[in-house]
This record gives C-alpha cells, structure tokens and sequence, in this order.
C-alpha cells in the first residue's frame, strides 16, 4: 500500500497510514502525520494549512478528505487526515468500482392452486454494486440491477410449511429483481460515492396477470 504523501512544513511526517474497505459502502482512509508545534504553534498551523476539506488524496485519487484534527502531547504533535470513497478504484465502466456477488436467505408465502398458504424458504441471489458519480446534482436512481435467471433453479424453495399441501405451486410464484438498497454519500464537490444493491426475489404471480 503507498503511504500517504509527504506534504505541508517539514517538520510533520506520516506516522501512520489505516485503511478499510466498505463493501457496502465506501471505503475508509486514516493518515496520521507526526511533527512539532513549534513556537506558538508555528509549525502545526503551517501544517493544518495544507490541508482542505474536499481535496483528493495524492496516491489514492478517489480518495477525499473529509475531516482534520490534532492532538497534541507536548511539543509533538499528531494531525490526524481522514479520507472517504474508494481505494482500489479504477473509474472505469460507467463509474464502476466493484460488484459482490452473495446469497441471503429469504422466505415467500405461496398459494396453491386450492387456496392453501405455503410458507417456503430459499436463498436469494444478492448484487452490490459501489459506483462513483461525477456530477452536481445527487444521484436519483440505480443504475445497475442484477441479471435475472429466466428459469428458477431446481429446488430453489425448500422447508414447505405445512410440510404436505394440498394442490399445486406451479405458475403460482416468479422471479423478479428487487432493488434492496441505494446508499449515496457526498465525498467531494460534485462527487458521490453510491451503493447499490439487487436481489433476485421470489414473489407470489399476482392473479390478475394471469
């Protein structure tokens, strides 16, 4: 991992450097810098200069200072950079940065073809997408839903309850995609880190479809 660049008076130098990826959400970057106050606080005031709110990091360019503080202990000082939006990102695809790919369970209640409510439970498909936007205006809407199979997966429903029903389930349920989830955060002007995220869920054929 690079460390964070050298900036600002000599007498501060990085000390510390923490990260944290957020899959769903954006990722975390914690810079500490070391120095002196120096007389009448000369030095560190010289130092907290540098730095502005909104400004991209110089190694890890879509990462954004959020926040600035210090702590002092003395003559020794530590100002404390904390940065917000991506660490591995490349901007490319329409913005994206990463996808994940998991399962989550989930359950339907079903009606059969007499009129019976089944209870079934299954794992449901889960997409997160965490994309980047350029623009002044706040992102509105998603822009990249799940694929949804054409066909559901043999034994995709399990755990019927009541275990024996009467009737038939077939042409009763389909599958649709969902969206579960649409974060935004603000990381710079007219920069927004967005999470967004899809499931593939079973629901109940609504009868006036058919």
């Amino acid at each position: 991992m690079p460390t964070a660049a050298s900036k600002g008076t000599t007498s501060f130098r990085d000390y510390s450097v923490d990260s944290n990826k957020g899959f769903d959400g954006p990722d975390t970057l914690t810079v500490t810098r070391r120095g002196a106050v120096g007389i009448a606080n000369a030095q560190l005031n010289s130092e907290l200069a540098q730095w502005r709110r909104g400004a991209a990091h110089s190694s890890y360019r879509n990462m954004f200072l959020q926040t600035v503080s210090w702590q002092e202990r003395g003559p020794v000082c530590d100002v404390i950079l904390n940065y917000l939006g991506y660490l591995d990102a490349t901007d490319t695809d329409g913005g994206v940065i990463d996808i994940t790919d998991d399962i989550a369970e989930e359950s339907v209640t079903i009606t059969t073809s007499t009129g019976e409510n089944v209870n079934f439970r299954y794992f449901a498909q889960t997409a997160t997408t965490r994309w980047i936007s350029r623009s002044r205006a706040f992102p509105t809407r998603p822009r990249f839903p799940g694929v949804v199979p054409t066909s559901l997966p043999v034994g995709l429903l399990r755990q019927p309850n009541p275990p024996k029903y009467t009737g038939s389930i077939a042409g009763k349920y389909k599958l649709e995609g969902v969206l579960a989830g649409f974060q935004r955060t603000r990381i710079a002007k007219a920069v927004w880190a967005v999470t967004e995220t899809w499931k593939n869920l079973v629901e109940p054929e609504d009868e006036s479809d058919s």
